[in-house]
């Protein structure tokens, strides 16, 4: 069995065991994970004091026991508006951090879409997939 097996085993039964600790559905304990790593990435990057965290993610880590799960990342930009070749070259350099834990962002597609939810408010949305390395 190769070392990057092993690893993504030790981090399924760790999440896994952590989605049961939590009462969480353990597809719930994967999605917090990768959040988690997302956000230890971000923390490490060039783009730490560009990118500010708020939402349901922000939120569930000021209260002990977050009314709902949430299963996406908001930022808000520091400087200047919320351009998608901007916020895409931003979270290709956040992404790009090398960490030992067992989550690849290398398949991510950089689909950027405008999106307005009121007239008071815009932003882009990025998705795509991750995976835990087999």
């Amino acid at each position: 069995m190769s070392k990057r097996t092993k690893r993504a085993r030790s981090v399924n039964q760790r999440v896994g065991n952590e989605a049961n600790r939590r009462k969480l559905a353990r597809n719930d304990g994967f999605v917090a994970y990768v959040m988690d790593r997302l956000l230890y990435r971000l923390g490490r990057s060039s783009q730490a004091d560009e990118l500010y965290l708020k939402g349901g993610v922000l939120v569930a880590n000021l209260v002990a026991e977050p009314h709902r799960f949430t299963r996406d990342v908001d930022f808000l930009r520091r400087h200047g508006p919320p351009a998608p070749d901007d916020i895409r070259v931003r979270f290709d350099r956040v992404l790009a951090v090398a960490v030992q834990d067992g989550i690849t962002f290398g398949h991510v597609r950089a689909v950027l879409t405008d999106r307005a939810l009121d007239e008071y408010d815009g932003g882009v949305r990025r998705s795509g997939g991750q995976g835990i390395n087999r």
